[in-house]
């Protein structure tokens, strides 16, 4: 053992003799590696339990200062185990990587225990393990291995009060130190930037950080000498793509920006000249090639910062495109660290161009708005101290210089909006538009300069970065408020595709309103719609020209050229089908309405009222919810805007005109064809109580001429015609006084028979499948049998009813035309019309007249809207006439439902249930209004009461099913007990085939049942239908 270590052994002044009895276990351990090593001797156990157990010893048995004193002999054999990374062959024994990690952690141990001060102030002991960790982070890939290297690293660059050996290492006067620091920071680079766990590149940076700081505290030009080093691969890491991770690019960020702070901090601000020291060289140095001496300048300064300057710009374009909100705060104050520096600070302010002052200052602006809150507060309050700092210095250059290269500034981010917009990122578009708005929040009174300077070329780039955006067609309904004398009109929302958040599309509002108050405004809204960009009139266009609009001081020419092009569009555009766009109208009637509001001259308002009217008016009843409701939106403040309440006070005030030129294009569809899409939308906007006044006087010649027009465009060969004017037709009833004559009460009902034989007819009913009597389907011609309908001669009647008897003449004639879809809506319009009958004797004949036509929809194969339409229809005649309708129904709607309830599955479709419902609803009003002998057989309210069991159990049609049963037992309970039972026992089935089905508790009693029969389930039916049941 004294062959190995006499050459190191320490005199017994340093108490290595007098205290080995101390250190006894430890010693035998030492010993047992040395064994391991030299390959003398037999080793005993394998090297790493052996190193375990040496660091177990040396961080609980023994004294820290009994460690320092014996730490020549405790690392003698370790360091013969550790690599050299400035000896290119390999010291000491190859070692396995679980015994390089047992090594690594008895170094750290022993770094721990002995005291980071001891470590640096025994610069050989220092220097050889920062060798042995550079020299094991080169020669392996393990990753546990690699992050106890830099733990290890970072142990020794803790810093203290004890600065020789960062002093040695920065000035690199010493033979050990000559080149240690740049030979550290370059593996530490290498070893950051080869894609190793993110936890090692993470802990890699902030050790290289921790050095940077203790080197560049006592010699910051020692920093800028290697600041290129330094900036590659740093930038690299920062730029680089997501997988990177944030917490990566943070960490660079940290470490880049105090190289870069201490780097001009060690700048002459004059004209002086200093050669570094000729002494740096070294075995370290030797193998990082040849250095130029580097001759430190105010030139090299300027050619420093404009470097600087290039690889800030890249960072803030590549940062957005991170995402993350800890990268934005670290690049926040990477920006303000370098400018409130004081050294550095002072650098900035000399250099000539001052854009690296400029981009920094950029960095802070851009990240004021636009950003999640934590950031845009961090990023102003570093903007309020700089600002303050700059405007302090004397000479205030943030007036005299800085202003100014903002301007360009704002400009070129302008200019590079299509790029952002085109890119696909919607945080890239975003930050680009938060930068905008942020240096408006700081230029202020210098926002007009710098808008008005190039206002065609900013333009033309904010229309085409809009050119990247798709409509996405999901508006909601519109809004509309009218508080005294403040209207609130809130359009549908234009949802893009590209705007999948609320921020963006704020941004783009906020950023158009700028130049909405540009002095340029005119000339920004002509180059709007005379650019040669895209289609003539497109969403973008009329978009962007909405917003520069809205801002102040609009000049008249600039409304009115927007008012004569969204005329222009909305007259003439949707007869060229290629720019026939939902969004495009919905945009144009928004900015007509702008140009109103803006016009504040209501006798000019009410001049373009005439022309614009009907232009609105068509587009209210669009299928497109996004035209109506704008069309809806612009009626509204035009009204408002020409000194009405509201458009129903427009529209009845100026009700002559409107009817007068309505009668003149309903006498010319084919050149006027949206004139009854405009009668549409008029009466749907009528509907209160001041329209029957208004429209009083106009009613006969505004339905004869729609009347006239049905009988000239009763064969045409577009249904559109016949549709739009039976839509209005039908909308015009509405605003016919109802018929004052009193309706048919229910009928009298005979009393209730008692229950007899109800448990031996259980099992005759159980086994019917089908009534006796079969009800025939032939239609009955009731010409010659109604008494008393021809018996007088038909009374003339009033306008109204006169009005109301063509109607339904022309109505008579549609329920058999060939469109299924004129059909239903002459079927609708004719059950309006019945209602505005005045008197019975008119009513009468009026029914037997359409009857053909509504009997004959039941008679053919038709859809079920129709048949639903149809027994509305009867519904109504059953309600206005009462027993005129009994043998109609008997003979001609009987056998239909009969049908209808015997052929319907279980598989319900969504028109089924539809027809199913107006069924029930005409029998149930017809159970309880029609009486006639023979009309409610016990057999018939059997086959209704059995069909119609089934639906009670249906979610859809459970209130319908049940109110037709109510109906029945009011009519007739003895028939109903039989099936009333059969649906409790086929309740019960299922209760026991384990469905849930919770039964109300109840007090009612039931008469003894069959077995078989869920008499629960029978007393919760029999509890639901009432006392109409009671025995």
């Amino acid at each position: 053992m004294s062959t190995y270590i006499s050459g190191s052994m320490p005199s017994c002044e340093h108490g290595l003799v007098s205290r080995m009895e101390d250190i006894g276990a430890a010693r035998e351990l030492c010993l047992c590696i040395m064994r391991h090593v030299t390959g003398h001797g037999e080793a005993d156990g394998e090297l790493g339990v052996v190193l375990g157990e040496l660091g177990k010893e040396i961080e609980n048995g023994i004294d820290p200062q009994c460690v320092r004193d014996n730490a020549e002999f405790l690392l003698l054999p370790l360091f013969q185990m550790l690599p050299s990374i400035a000896k290119k062959q390999r010291m000491g024994l190859m070692l396995a990587d679980r015994d390089k990690e047992a090594l690594l952690t008895l170094l750290i141990v022993f770094c721990n225990t002995a005291g980071v001060i001891f470590v640096q102030n025994r610069i050989d002991i220092f220097v050889k393990l920062v060798d042995g960790c550079l020299g094991f982070v080169r020669e392996t890939e393990r990753e546990e291995v690699q992050q106890l290297c830099v733990l290890l690293l970072g142990r020794m660059f803790e810093p203290t009060k004890e600065v020789e050996v960062w002093q040695g290492m920065a000035a690199g006067n010493q033979d050990m130190l000559a080149g240690l620091f740049a030979q550290v920071v370059l593996s530490l680079l290498n070893l950051a930037s080869s894609g190793a766990n993110r936890k090692v590149q993470v802990e890699t940076l902030q050790v290289l950080l921790q050095l940077v700081q203790n080197v560049g505290k006592e010699n910051p030009s020692s920093i800028e000498k290697f600041l290129p080093g330094l900036s590659g691969p740093l930038v690299k890491l920062i730029v680089g793509d997501f997988k990177i991770g944030s917490r990566v690019r943070c960490a660079a960020l940290d470490v880049w920006g105090v190289s870069v702070t201490t780097s001009l901090a060690s700048l002459p601000v004059s004209e002086t000249r200093t050669t570094p020291d000729d002494s740096l060289s070294g075995q370290f140095l030797s193998h990082l090639g040849s250095t130029d001496v580097m001759v430190k300048t105010s030139k090299y300064a300027d050619d420093l910062c404009s470097r600087l300057n290039v690889l800030i710009e890249k960072i803030a374009r590549a940062v957005p495109t991170c995402r993350s909100i800890q990268v934005d705060q670290h690049f926040v104050r990477f920006a303000s660290r370098i400018i409130l520096n004081e050294d550095s600070f002072q650098i900035l302010l000399h250099r000539e161009d001052g854009r690296l002052l400029c981009s920094l200052l950029s960095v802070l602006i851009t990240y004021s708005v636009g950003h999640d809150t934590e950031t845009e507060q961090l990023a102003r309050a570093h903007m309020d101290m700089v600002i303050s700092t700059l405007q302090a210095t004397p000479g205030n250059p943030w007036s005299n210089q800085v202003s100014q290269l903002l301007d360009e500034k704002f400009n070129d981010l302008l200019l590079s909006l299509p790029k952002c917009a085109s890119s696909g990122d919607e945080s890239v578009l975003r930050h680009a538009l938060g930068g905008c708005m942020g240096f408006a929040r700081v230029l202020q009174e210098r926002i007009q300069v710098a808008i008005d300077v190039s206002s065609d070329q900013i333009w033309r780039c904010i229309f085409e970065s809009i050119m990247f955006v798709s409509e996405k067609n999901a508006p909601p309904r519109v809004q509309v408020v009218n508080e005294e004398t403040k209207l609130v009109v809130a359009f549908p929302a234009r949802r893009f595709e590209y705007f999948r958040e609320n921020i963006t599309r704020n941004q783009f509002e906020q950023m158009l309103k700028i130049f909405g108050d540009s002095e340029a405004k005119f000339a920004l809204i002509s180059s709007c719609f005379g650019a040669n960009l895209g289609r003539p009139f497109s969403a973008e266009k009329l978009y962007v020209a909405n917003h520069i609009l809205s801002g102040e001081a609009t000049s008249v020419q600039s409304y009115e050229l927007c008012f004569h092009q969204s005329i222009d569009y909305l007259d003439n555009g949707l007869l060229e089908e290629e720019i026939h766009d939902p969004m495009v109208e919905s945009l144009a009637l928004e900015l007509l309405s702008s140009c109103f509001s803006i016009c504040n001259n209501q006798q000019q308002a009410k001049r373009w009222l005439v022309r614009v009217l009907f232009l609105v008016l068509k587009r209210v009843p669009s299928e497109t919810v996004s035209v109506g409701d704008s069309a809806v939106a612009a009626l509204q403040i035009i009204a408002h805007e020409c000194g009405y309440k509201d458009a129903k006070d427009l529209l009845g005030k100026n009700m002559d005109y409107i009817l007068d030129a309505m009668v003149s294009r309903l006498n010319d569809l084919a050149t006027f064809p949206e004139a009854p899409s405009i009668l549409q939308a008029m009466l749907c906007l009528l509907e209160n109580e001041d329209a029957h006044g208004w429209l009083y006087p106009f009613f006969k010649d505004l339905v004869g001429a729609m009347l006239r027009a049905l009988d000239r465009y009763s064969n045409h060969n577009d249904d559109q015609y016949v549709l739009g004017l039976l839509g209005a037709v039908k909308l015009t009833l509405r605003h016919f006084k109802p018929g004052e004559f009193k309706l048919q009460s229910d009928a009298e009902h005979r009393s209730k028979d008692a229950i007899t034989d109800f448990l031996e007819e259980f099992d005759v009913f159980d086994n019917l499948n089908s009534p006796d009597e079969v009800p025939s389907t032939e239609v009955v011609d009731d010409d010659d049998n109604d008494e008393g309908l021809m018996a007088d001669p038909p009374e003339e009647g009033s306008p109204q009813s006169i009005m109301v008897r063509d109607i339904l003449s022309r109505c008579k004639y549609f329920t058999t035309h060939p469109s299924v879809f004129v059909r239903r809506l002459a079927l609708e319009t004719a059950n309006a019309a019945l209602y505005c009958f005045e008197s019975e004797k008119l009513l009468l004949p009026a029914i037997h007249d359409i009857w053909p036509g509504v009997i004959a929809n039941f008679r053919k194969e038709t859809c079920e809207p129709i048949l639903a339409c149809a027994f509305a229809l009867v519904e109504t005649c059953v309600i206005l006439s009462g027993s005129f309708m009994d043998r109609r129904f008997q003979d001609n709607v009987w056998p239909v439902i009969s049908d209808i309830l015997d052929t319907r599955n279980s598989h319900i479709t969504r028109f089924e249930v539809q027809v199913l419902k107006s069924v029930f609803s005409c029998l149930c009003t017809t159970v309880k209004r029609l009486n006639s002998n023979g009309l409610w057989t016990y057999d018939k309210i059997t086959l209704l009461a059995t069909a119609s069991s089934p639906y009670l159990a249906d979610e859809l049609l459970e209130s319908d099913a049940t109110d037709l049963w109510l109906a029945l037992l009011s009519r007739n309970a003895d028939p109903l007990w039989l099936p009333l039972t059969c649906y409790a026992r086929d309740v019960g089935k299922l209760r026991e085939r384990g469905l849930p089905y919770k039964l109300p508790e109840t007090n009612l009693t039931s008469p003894r049942l069959p077995e078989g029969i869920d008499e629960l389930a029978f007393v919760e039916l029999y509890r639901m239908l009432g006392s109409s049941c009671t025995a």
